[in-house]
């Protein structure tokens, strides 16, 4: 038995290395619909969507109560098919999405329909903080608050979307609003013809399209960098760590490689790490990061629990599709490095840190590398991973379900974000976070 279980680990190293959608399920009508038109499929047809629904979902998540409490499941799958009729698509995504909150998982559940990109002409970029839209011309530059577009106010808007929107909290589900806006306004219904078309906080009316915006951005204050070094006096600085964008690699190592001289130069004896504006990116930054902060042994996960199916079964011979397993899963690093930072380390997270910048925090935390301060995480610290994709047969709603649970490494059974040692809201004047930092 140990001979086969070493196998399926083996196997599983293999294919764990790679972080992809699988696509399956056939489409029976996807190419005739045109979503930006209305396309009213029969009663038969939305009820063979959605047993197409329920069949992927409950045959290919490895664990659902993880995140889903089964009795609020069934109570609304009893609920949705008493409602079930001739129906458009963006009807029938209003009823199945539904499920939305009760999967409680960004990685699970209906994703939005899309139409066409341009049709609403939002061609600048949208940041959704709390209950508040902001737009700008890219990420990270200076942003002007929007009051309402179309018919539709903004608060009013976020309020309704995250009733329907994938995510295990309030700033996941904005991140996914965010992510796909113009198709969101869309499920709403905005009225494109509305004048003003865009009202700024100021009550300033963008008439026609987004392409005016930009002539009402500030000009003031200054363009965030994806990072940022700042010494904050008396042996203290501050490292802003905005992604761990796998693109970003050579940029990353290079500003560490300054910024740790400069650290090192001055005899820095007190560092805080902020990573409570990145939502994730590639194991390799988080780990060059880690090797300026510690020499102890350290592995992202203890074990992994996982849904055979038709994309990973010649891989598990001995098992068959359909079948879970959980599998202890450590992945060892042992970091290498000339120089060490030996001074305190406090990392900075909260709602809207997520993937490996949330996996960064809890190696900080469970290997006791540096304290963690700020708010918890919105994503669970054992998360979902490796989502599949399934395209509903009619109405052609993608639906999505994760194969695996990544578990911590010390934390293995708390169902919870990542916790911080010290609670503290963010951000942090540079006054405010000297004091804290000076406690402790």
């Amino acid at each position: 038995m140990s001979l086969i279980m070493n196998r399926i680990r083996t196997s599983f190293c293999k294919v764990l290395l790679i972080t992809c959608c699988i696509t399956s399920g056939q489409t029976k009508k996807i190419s005739s619909i045109d979503h930006n038109e209305p396309y009213l499929l029969s009663k038969e047809e939305i009820s063979q969507d959605f047993d197409s629904l329920v069949h992927f979902v409950e045959n290919t998540h490895p664990k659902m109560t993880h995140t889903v409490n089964i009795a609020d499941y069934v109570k609304a799958k009893q609920e949705i098919r008493q409602s079930l009729a001739d129906m458009t698509t963006k009807e029938a995504w209003r009823l199945f999405s539904k499920l939305n909150p009760i999967f409680n998982d960004a990685h699970f559940g209906l994703m939005v329909p899309e139409r066409n990109p341009d049709s609403l002409n939002i061609n600048t970029y949208i940041e959704i903080i709390g209950n508040e839209v902001y737009a700008g011309p890219h990420q990270y530059s200076k942003k002007v608050k929007v009051f309402s577009i179309g018919n539709l106010e903004m608060q009013k808007f976020l309020e309704d979307a995250r009733k329907i929107v994938r995510g295990e909290s309030k700033e996941l589900k904005n991140f996914v609003i965010q992510r796909r806006f113009s198709h969101y306004l869309d499920l709403f219904d905005v009225n494109p013809n509305s004048d003003p078309w865009v009202v700024l906080e100021e009550k300033i009316p963008i008439p026609t399209n987004w392409t005016q915006l930009s002539h009402s951005f500030s000009k003031k204050g200054k363009t965030k960098n994806l990072f940022e070094y700042k010494y904050l006096g008396k042996k203290k600085a501050l490292l802003t760590i905005r992604t761990f964008d796998k693109a970003k690699l050579q940029e990353f190592e290079e500003f560490l490689e300054k910024c740790f001289e400069t650290i090192f130069r001055k005899k820095i004896e007190t560092l805080v790490i902020d990573v409570s504006e990145n939502g994730g990116g590639a194991r390799e930054l988080s780990d060059k990061l880690l090797s300026y902060l510690t020499t102890t042994k350290y592995t992202p996960t203890s074990k992994i629990t996982a849904r055979v199916a038709k994309e990973n079964i010649n891989r598990l011979p001995h098992l068959k599709i359909g079948d879970t397993i959980t599998l202890d899963f450590p992945q060892w690093t042992e970091p290498k490095n000339d120089k060490i930072f030996e001074g305190k380390i406090f990392v900075a997270i909260n709602e809207r840190t997520y993937s490996q910048a949330l996996v960064f925090s809890y190696i900080v935390q469970d290997f006791n590398i540096g304290t963690l301060m700020g708010k918890e995480t919105g994503g669970r610290s054992n998360q979902s991973a490796q989502v599949k994709k399934y395209i509903l047969p009619n109405s052609g709603i993608t639906v999505l379900s994760p194969l695996y649970i990544f578990y911590r490494p010390k934390h293995a059974k708390a169902n919870r974000g990542v916790v911080p040692d010290i609670e503290v809201d963010l951000p942090l004047e540079k006054k405010s976070l000297k004091n804290i930092v000076s406690r402790q």
